[in-house]
């Protein structure tokens, strides 16, 4: 379930509006399967936080666009959910327990990816929202911050 949930998620990248969207697919797919890929056979912790690991670098990949498309925030609210996720995982298997949770959470959690990547349009975060809670000012690009004018810089 899980592995078509991933193809559906790489197939989206031909819905986007734009090129930034598209991007967002590109990279949240192709890291999801690289760590398919690369950690197929890895057991315990070395899974759970390569995992954690591949979506703390979704959320800092993304972070670099110039222009944060809305988009880009949601994937970094799943990301954020889904290391949560592993680290209950990780949890589970600690305690040898069936991982029936972490399986059906990480279900709900690329069926929400999907969704969120075939609806909705293409909009931006507007600047003026970017500087504003602990959030944007910890995964909000950083060439955006460069580009918009102090108070004291005399500039409009």
């Amino acid at each position: 379930m899980i592995n078509v949930l991933i193809a559906l998620i790489l197939l989206s990248v031909f819905v986007q509006p734009d090129w930034t969207r598209a991007k967002t697919v590109l990279i949240f797919g192709g890291m999801v399967v690289a760590h398919a890929v690369l950690f197929a056979n890895a057991k315990g912790l070395a899974y759970y936080a390569s995992a954690a690991a591949t979506d703390l670098a979704i959320i800092i990949l993304t972070s670099f666009f110039t222009y944060t498309p809305k988009l880009a925030i949601t994937i970094h609210k799943i990301c954020l959910a889904f290391i949560g996720v592993n680290l209950v995982g990780w949890g589970l298997w600690f305690t040898y327990l069936p991982p029936l949770a972490y399986d059906a959470a990480c279900i709900l959690l690329y069926m929400y990816t999907l969704t969120a990547f075939t609806t909705g349009g293409g909009g931006y975060v507007r600047r003026s929202d970017r500087h504003n809670g602990w959030y944007t000012n910890l995964f909000v690009d950083h060439h955006t911050r460069t580009n918009t004018s102090h108070k004291d810089s005399g500039e409009i």
